[in-house]
């Protein structure tokens, strides 16, 4: 069974993309699959761990 959304994927252009590089960078970090699990652990346990990397790590586990 297949199901389609009916919303097809955008593609940014270069002036959006110069502008939501922080963006980029952020779908890089869930998308990575070099990441092993002591990336995994400090993002969730480490001395630099944030709100912003564990839910990363969640959304690179979905993916």
């Amino acid at each position: 069974m297949i199901f389609i959304s009916g919303v097809s994927p955008r593609l940014l252009r270069y002036k959006e993309r110069h502008d939501c590089q922080d963006i980029e960078e952020r779908i890089s970090h869930v998308t990575d699959p070099k990441r092993i699990i002591i990336d995994l652990y400090n993002s969730v346990k480490g001395p630099k761990a944030t709100r912003e990397t564990r839910m990363e790590v969640v959304a690179w586990i979905a993916v």
